[in-house]
């Protein structure tokens, strides 16, 4: 956890409060397997009131029109946000341990040898183990910066489903795509599709479940939308922290006729809860027969994957004008990549067959070869099918 000191500073006692309190918060969270942003910290310190007094401003509450002796303001927040930077600063507070999801890097992966890939590979490796099952989930969030959340839940490995982030109202180009998508899964697959919907509990929050429905009906894609969180009943049970809905926003009128003027965001909410709801949501409703035979043949395959040998690929004094389909071997020359293919499929085909286990397809870096055929069967089979052809 690197705490790095880069600014000396000598910190007020009601500071080094506000950071001991962070880090816990933090520690809780990270044992649990989530990262926080800034913004989930500060809701945690609204509900277990940890702010000090000191920081209730009823002359500035009331300008705002906000309740009298609330800490819950954008002061405090842009208060606490200055307090994590300098704490970070200062070597206090871990790094690694706050996220910003809205900037990250982004560009394509690199490996140092054809091993370290096909290793990455094998521990990629999944079946689509709801391509049998009667219904499929998808969880679908409003806030883009609750996607670190979304991924942590939807990408475990008893779970496995796909997660999406609206960023609030969808867009007509994400909304049709996913009908295509569901809309294939009903008719090839049989499947009916549930979303797993989690938003804020405001005017537009409340609103974006009916909007979804709507659209899918539009595009003739008959989906269940299961609200999930934020619901009213949540928000009195935990006692989440409540903000002014805002005024300007079209639905308010109907909004406060069903619950008053003040709203409340997905944020504030535990994230072992969100986890808790959908796991048990999407555990009830699933075949574990025939999940756990899926699993036991997706087991066995990632195991007998790690009996490739690899073909030693050297870096030497390539020739400009050498063809991109031919890599340079250190021990024998050159060597082509159709070759280098048909031998590491040649490995797996033996390896299995010998196991006598079930087969499947498996991406060797190269092209793409099926544990039982040819390459050449192989790309008859995905020509008629309408598969991904291999390269």
């Amino acid at each position: 956890m690197p705490k790095i000191a880069y600014v000396e500073n000598r910190f007020q006692k009601a500071t080094l409060d506000i950071i001991e309190k962070a880090n816990r918060i933090i520690d809780d969270w990270q044992a649990k397997g989530f990262k926080l942003t800034v913004r989930q910290i500060y809701y945690r310190f609204i509900a277990l009131d940890w702010f000090p007094a000191s920081w209730i401003d009823d002359a500035y509450n009331a300008k705002k029109g906000l309740p009298k002796g609330t800490k819950n303001t954008l002061r405090n927040y842009k208060r606490l946000i200055d307090i994590l930077v300098i704490g970070r600063l200062g070597g206090l507070i871990d790094w690694t341990s706050i996220e910003d999801r809205t900037r990250s890097l982004k560009g394509m992966s690199h490996w140092d040898t054809t091993k370290e890939y096909l290793d990455s590979v094998r521990n990629a490796y999944r079946l689509d183990k709801w391509a049998t099952q009667k219904v499929r989930f998808e969880l679908w969030f409003e806030k883009d910066a609750l996607s670190g959340i979304a991924q942590h839940i939807a990408t475990q490995d008893d779970i496995d489903v796909q997660f999406f982030s609206s960023r609030g109202y969808n867009s007509e180009s994400a909304m049709w795509a996913a009908a295509q998508r569901l809309n294939w899964y009903r008719e090839e697959l049989g499947q009916d599709t549930v979303i797993l919907q989690f938003s804020d509990h405001d005017p537009s929050g409340i609103d974006i479940g009916r909007d979804i429905k709507d659209r899918f009906d539009l595009f003739n894609c008959p989906v269940t939308v299961k609200r999930m969180a934020l619901t009213i009943a949540q928000v009195r049970k935990f006692k989440l922290p409540p903000n002014p809905a805002k005024e300007n926003d079209i639905r308010f009128a109907g909004y406060v006729e069903k619950f008053g003027n003040e709203s409340w965001e997905m944020d504030a909410l535990e994230p072992d809860y969100m986890n808790d709801i959908t796991r048990k949501a999407i555990l009830g409703a699933r075949d574990e027969k025939d999940w756990n035979a899926k699993k036991a043949i997706e087991d066995t395959q990632r195991e007998l994957m790690k009996g490739v040998r690899v073909p030693k690929f050297g870096f030497g004094a390539v020739r400009r004008d050498m063809s991109p389909n031919v890599v340079f071997d250190g021990e024998s020359g050159l060597l082509d990549l159709a070759d280098a293919a048909a031998t590491i499929g040649k490995q797996v085909r033996e390896k299995w067959l010998a196991a006598g286990k079930p087969i499947g397809l498996v991406n060797v870096g190269v092209q793409f070869i099926y544990a039982d055929q040819s390459p050449e069967s192989h790309r008859k089979v995905t020509k008629k099918k309408g598969g991904k052809r291999g390269k």
